[in-house]
């Protein structure tokens, strides 16, 4: 009986240590992205940036959010202000499903249907997105 004992305490210790030491078991839990992400960048460009422009019609992303639950659900919030004809509005284009977490990868599945897409979360309070061609920096806020 103490020898099975110690054996347990051992192995114990030893997996708390090892947990301790390596730090990417420790950060790759899914609990360790939840947050709330804003946009920062769209190829290295602060917003807001133009995505679209034809002569003075513009389209320009102003603003962004990616909201992690810890319930497994996602919100994706993107911001616009449209320029057509010097009359200026805002869109929200908005996606909400679940999100799941795979070595680095987060994948979200909208609830809309509209297809399955990913980001690359750093470990930490990073997610980056490659869309169209273009690469979006969101950062976890404190």
């Amino acid at each position: 009986m103490i020898r099975s004992a110690a054996t347990i305490l051992f192995a114990t210790v030893m997996g708390l240590s090892l947990g301790a030491c390596n730090d990417t078991l420790a950060s790759t839990g899914a609990d360790a992205a939840v947050g709330v992400y804003t946009l920062q960048t769209i190829d290295g460009q602060s917003l807001p940036v133009i995505v679209d422009q034809q002569g003075n019609d513009i389209a320009e992303i102003t603003q962004g959010t990616v909201t992690l639950d810890a319930d497994g659900s996602f919100a994706d919030v993107t911001e616009l202000s449209i320029t057509q004809s010097g009359v200026v509005s805002t869109e929200t284009d908005a996606a909400v499903g679940a999100w799941a977490l795979s070595g680095r990868t987060v994948q979200f599945v909208p609830n809309d249907g509209s297809g399955v897409y990913e980001m690359t979360w750093d470990g930490q309070d990073q997610l980056t997105q490659s869309f169209n061609g273009s690469i979006l920096v969101y950062q976890r806020q404190p």
